[in-house]
């Protein structure tokens, strides 16, 4: 199952923008959400989600971040406040990609060429 997990914060401006929007996209396309908002009991449990997400950018992150989720496996992310249609956007194309490479790593698919 896909699912999507915000990284942000209450204090954060363009965390709050995204907020009139990213959970309802995320839902819509029938995918899981997690937001975890810094400051919470959500986020201070979270310290191997953050830890992953900083490994996949190689430093530190900014709000908001978006982790995708292919089951426990991070497949990819995204920092940076944009409007719903980028975003929608963005999460469908972060998706649809994700799923292409299992199906070429797929071991029926590489029986059937070979």
């Amino acid at each position: 199952m896909t699912k999507v997990v915000k990284i942000g914060s209450k204090t954060c401006g363009s965390c709050g923008k995204m907020t009139h929007y990213d959970e309802k996209v995320t839902r819509e396309l029938g995918y899981e959400w997690l937001n975890l908002e810094k400051g919470t009991q959500a986020y201070k449990y979270a310290t191997d989600i953050l830890n992953e997400v900083r490994k996949f950018f190689g430093r530190s992150i900014a709000f908001p971040t978006y982790a995708i989720y292919e089951g426990d496996k991070l497949v990819h992310a995204f920092m940076g406040a944009t409007d719903k249609g980028t975003f929608r956007r963005r999460i469908q194309r972060e998706t649809v990609s994700s799923k292409a490479s299992k199906v070429i790593q797929s071991p029926l698919v590489r029986s059937r060429s070979t």
